[in-house]
């Protein structure tokens, strides 16, 4: 869900919320999110939000496709996420719906889980 979240008044663009999610991640994903940097600057949609001090809300639920068994070390999990676009201003931006995959993995069965690959599709 953090990865959903954002705050114009606080981020700089949604590549902040990602970084948010480096706990949550396997060692190698959350090296690559810490050290990715935005492709582009901010676009328009982000723009227009930070002029209404907007930010996101997240819902999710379990999305069911032919979920493999879990293993002791491994699981997928699928979401429907979504994302609602507000402004401390009364506006409202667009809703979107996503469907997103996670590839979770840990050492041993009593460690938590990382998610150590993410798909997204809209």
């Amino acid at each position: 869900m953090t990865d959903w979240t954002f705050d114009t008044d606080l981020d700089t663009s949604p590549s902040d919320a990602q970084r948010r999610t480096t706990q949550w991640l396997a060692d190698s994903l959350a090296k690559d999110v810490a050290n990715a940097q935005p492709l582009a600057q901010p676009d328009a949609a982000w723009r227009t939000m930070a002029e209404h001090h907007g930010y996101t809300t997240a819902t999710a639920k379990r999305a069911y496709d032919d979920q493999q068994m879990d293993l002791d070390t491994e699981a997928f999990r699928q979401f429907e996420v979504t994302v609602k676009t507000l402004g401390r201003d009364d506006w409202k931006g667009p809703t979107d719906t996503w469907v997103t995959w996670i590839h979770l993995t840990r050492t041993d069965k009593d460690q938590p889980w990382k998610a150590d690959t993410m798909r997204v599709a809209k």
